[in-house]
């Protein structure tokens, strides 16, 4: 990070947690084909078997399952393609070429089909629309995209109908980007819907234990439930941030970082400043244990050496931070008369992370009543913006620099209310 979390002025530090945390990396897609002679011939055939299916249709004949999966193999294919900077979009608009085709080709064969049939050929329709969807978004034609994600969910997941557990990777996918488009639109209202509905179709599907295979091989883009709903819960913490709903915010901040954390997808320097910034949030709500804990892991989970330098010297000044903020906590609670059981705050049940107790101890908070005890947190507070200062110094980092100064001078007006010797003060 450029600069250290705190210094974030104007927004929360559950906006930050969330603002911050990088997204989950998003479903790629599948990479373009080692270019050896048995791959060549293999592309060859599944785009000569399209063709032939192209020909077959507009001749009369019904488009069979294997044609069908021959030619979404093809549009696969283009869309692994890369294309030139000059035409990015080119692959993009050669699938939707063959797509639109095939949907046309699909119709026909509909038309035709015995009623029995007829529930197939609405299978082929709904996944080409949901490519189509998808590639409309990826060129920057957002209108295309969410007209057809909308008509590929009509018959995947329609309103008021059972979950349809074979087509659930193709359906979270539509719906957190349908949600992600209204989210960035400013309509939070949709967004949510689209997005809780993500997260509710994700919740049915846990409960199945044995949940059926998608019917077709190919539908253009590869899938991970799991990965996509890690994307759902970082969706809809980044929607709470915007709408400024910290405390929903923070909770899908968490959850994001803690599934990343259980399937060990996550870049340790990225999750540590991002679970940093986390422990502002639980700061600002008196939530002391909480915060203690995120910056106690994610201290032991930034990596040494001299690349993370910065992040060392931001995790040195958010720790400060949290011990001043303890010690303006008490102040806050001595004038207020709030009893000493209020001193610790909102109390941690559990362990964060579904860490283990070897990794992190609980902090254990005591009611300031003292200027001693004052002072051991002014200590500590101290100990840790001085580490921090050693990395932004004067010369070369002037703005953290001074921030770090008056943060200092706080501290000092903080420890001097438990001061009883005026003299001293």
């Amino acid at each position: 990070m450029a600069e250290p979390a705190e210094a974030n002025a104007g927004c929360t530090a559950a906006e930050a947690a969330a603002a911050a945390a990088p997204a989950p990396a998003a479903p790629a897609a599948p990479a373009p084909a080692p270019t050896t002679e048995a791959t060549t011939e293999a592309t060859t055939e599944v785009a000569a078997a399209a063709a032939t299916e192209v020909a077959t249709a507009a001749s009369g004949s019904v488009v069979s399952v294997e044609a069908f999966e021959a030619r979404m193999a093809n549009v696969e294919e283009l869309l692994a393609r890369e294309d030139p900077e000059q035409t990015p979009f080119k692959s993009i608009y050669d699938a939707d070429d063959v797509l639109n085709n095939l949907l046309k080709d699909v119709e026909r064969s509909a038309l035709a089909a015995a009623p029995e049939q007829k529930a197939v050929y609405e299978d082929m329709s709904a996944v080409a629309h949901y490519v189509l969807g998808i590639d409309g978004l990826n060129s920057d034609d957002n209108s295309a995209g969410e007209r057809n994600l909308t008509l590929a969910l009509a018959h995947l997941n329609p309103e008021g109908t059972p979950v349809k557990l074979q087509w659930v990777p193709l359906v979270i996918d539509s719906l957190n980007r349908l949600g992600v488009l209204w989210n960035d639109r400013g309509n939070y209202e949709l967004a949510e819907k689209w997005l809780s509905s993500a997260e509710k179709v994700y919740n049915e599907w846990k409960l199945c234990t044995n949940p059926p295979p998608m019917p077709f091989a190919h539908t253009g883009h590869k899938h991970d439930v799991e990965s996509m709903h890690t994307h759902t819960l970082y969706y809809i913490a980044q929607m709470y941030t915007i709408c400024k709903k910290t405390m929903q915010a923070a909770s899908y901040c968490y959850q994001t970082l803690k599934r990343q954390r259980e399937t060990n997808k996550f870049v340790p320097t990225e999750w540590a400043m991002n679970c940093a910034s986390l422990a502002g949030y639980y700061t600002e709500n008196r939530m002391f244990a909480a915060a203690e804990q995120c910056l106690s892991i994610a201290q032991q989970t930034l990596p040494a050496g001299p690349e993370n330098e910065e992040n060392r010297a931001n995790l040195f000044v958010a720790r400060g931070h949290f011990y001043m903020d303890l010690l303006e906590s008490e102040e806050k609670r001595c004038k207020s008369g709030e009893p000493e059981e209020a001193a610790a705050g909102v109390p941690l049940t559990e362990r964060l992370f579904g860490l283990d107790n070897g990794e992190c101890e609980f902090v254990k908070l005591v009611p300031v009543k003292a200027a001693t005890q004052a002072k051991r947190l002014f200590d500590k507070s101290m100990e840790q913006l001085q580490q921090g200062t050693q990395y932004y110094v004067l010369d070369g980092f002037v703005s953290d620099h001074i921030k770090i100064l008056y943060d200092m001078v706080k501290l000092y007006e903080l420890v001097m209310y438990f001061e009883p010797d005026d003299n001293i003060k």
